[in-house]
């Protein structure tokens, strides 16, 4: 049955009742997304939930943290509905509705999830580098907002408008690899990829690098400072030891 496929292209294929050619790895696939549900969902809940309820952590870089974990408790929440996709045997036209909602909501919050991390690590950066002052009049509430309202934009457009406003590439179900995917025959999938990958990887990968080897940085050249000056860990003058208290 699989080796019939290949001389027939995907448009051929998807009539409803036609069987699925099995495949070993989708069905591996099935118990691991169950599996990712079952310790993703109670785990970032729980990390909403605790800043939710406790006044005492919630700031400005908690606001962050839940964003993150909204967006992977969304990504978890999908998981065992890629697992019953990936369970059928018959395909069935409700598949391809069903994969394009899914691709939808997994690739904007894989998306927003980098974006978030970027943001943190901006945020730890400008903790390190710059004044009180400055920090604290770029992270007011209102720009916090919009901040994360960005995190959110960027991706959610790259996986709705190529596909479904300017018709480049095609999500739905894929039959080689038994589970929801850009569709592999259509012309233009091979640029949604691109333009998936471009947007959403290098840029706060790029910027997540930049930041922490900017901290790593900052802290090298304080301790070289601090070594100049005399102070060690293992002096015993009181004058240092002052110095290393304040």
């Amino acid at each position: 049955m699989a080796h019939q496929l290949t001389n027939v292209s995907m448009d051929d294929l998807r009539i409803d009742g036609m069987e699925i050619p099995y495949n070993h790895a989708a069905k591996v696939l099935i118990y691991s997304n169950y599996v990712v549900a079952a310790l993703g969902i109670p785990g970032n809940t729980l990390v909403i939930l605790a800043v939710v309820l406790s006044k005492r952590v919630r700031n400005i870089s908690t606001a962050f943290i839940v964003n993150l974990a909204i967006a992977d408790l969304l990504t978890c929440c999908m998981a065992p509905i890629i697992a019953l996709v990936q369970a059928y045997e018959y395909y069935d036209s409700i598949l391809e509705p069903v994969c394009q909602a899914i691709l939808v909501v997994v690739h904007s919050c894989i998306g927003a999830s980098i974006y978030t991390l970027a943001a943190i690590a901006v945020n730890r950066f400008l903790v390190i580098i710059s004044s009180r002052q400055l920090y604290e009049k770029i992270y007011q509430s209102k720009y916090v907002a919009v901040q994360i309202a960005v995190i959110w934009i960027i991706p959610i457009s790259v996986a709705v408008l190529p596909s479904f406003v300017f018709g480049i590439g095609q999500q739905g179900y894929d039959f080689v690899l038994h589970t929801c995917a850009p569709v592999k025959d259509h012309p233009t999938t091979v640029v949604f990829n691109d333009i998936l990958t471009f947007v959403l990887y290098p840029i706060p990968l790029t910027t997540i690098i930049f930041c922490y080897v900017g901290i790593l940085v900052k802290v090298i050249i304080h301790n070289r400072k601090l070594a100049e000056h005399g102070v060690t860990r293992t002096s015993g003058n009181p004058s240092n030891e002052n110095t290393q208290t304040r």
